[in-house]
């Protein structure tokens, strides 16, 4: 029955949440092992009658389909202080989804500013991995042989806000070759801001993003691509099958 589900999703209707994101900044820091350490500074205006809001993850690897981008979530907090939060997964366990704030409070009207910190491993993809995705943007070339690629969606695709201002910064463990982005829908993918092509350092920025939209980049670089677990089915068959080759494997030997 969790295959079911997944053949046959429900569908969403269009975003309506009333919650804008005036100011989204991030710090992505890549190590060379493929170790992802993220702190997303969320600057939101809210109007009256609102808890909090949502975070999503898409754990799929547009590359392949073997892969999946765990998140562990290290700390959540709002004005700088603590808040609650909760994590549950949807849509077949393809996003995890981090539920941010009071179920009993509501915010005051204004703006409120929250911090995302979280870790995902296995980041850095095979030179290969985006080569034939479309970018609106690109600075920079490729000086040599391409080891590895970092294709990552810096502003995720789940907000349902509008996001007024986004600034990315991303730390990686050798310098960039040719760095690609596209801000928007990928059906009507927008150029966005490149800085830092040719070195380890890369900041990327847009603006008006619409509500389910993000950003998306791709940087190449020398440094050879770390091994990483891959699951040989594809995220539909997570709920049936579960994520652990090993684990599988005696479930069918018990059965």
């Amino acid at each position: 029955w969790p295959l079911l589900g997944g053949l046959f999703p429900t569908t969403s209707g269009p975003a309506d949440d009333p919650v804008v994101i005036t100011d989204y900044r991030a710090q992505f820091d890549v190590n060379a092992d493929g170790k992802l350490t993220a702190t997303e500074d969320i600057t939101a205006a809210f109007p009256s009658g609102r808890h909090g809001i949502f975070r999503y993850w898409d754990v799929v690897d547009p590359a392949d389909s073997g892969i999946r981008y765990i998140p562990t979530v290290t700390g959540i907090t709002m004005d700088d202080a603590s808040v609650p939060y909760e994590t549950f997964w949807e849509s077949g366990d393809r996003f995890l989804v981090a539920k941010i704030g009071d179920p009993d409070r509501y915010l005051d009207p204004g703006e409120h500013r929250y911090r995302i910190s979280y870790t995902i491993p296995g980041a850095i993809s095979p030179a290969s991995a985006g080569a034939e995705a479309g970018f609106a943007s690109a600075e920079g070339s490729d000086p040599g042989p391409v080891g590895s690629t970092f294709l990552w969606t810096v502003v995720a695709q789940g907000w349902e806000m509008r996001i007024d201002r986004a600034a990315v910064s991303i730390t990686l463990p050798g310098a960039s070759g040719q760095v690609q982005c596209s801000a928007g829908r990928p059906a009507d993918a927008q150029p966005c801001g490149i800085k830092g092509a040719g070195t380890a350092n890369v900041t990327l920025t847009a603006e008006n993003l619409p509500p389910r939209s993000g950003m998306a980049m791709r940087a190449s670089m020398a440094v050879p691509a770390p091994a990483r677990a891959a699951l040989p089915w594809s995220v539909t068959w997570d709920p049936v099958v579960g994520r652990s080759v090993p684990v599988l494997l005696l479930v069918v030997v018990v059965a």
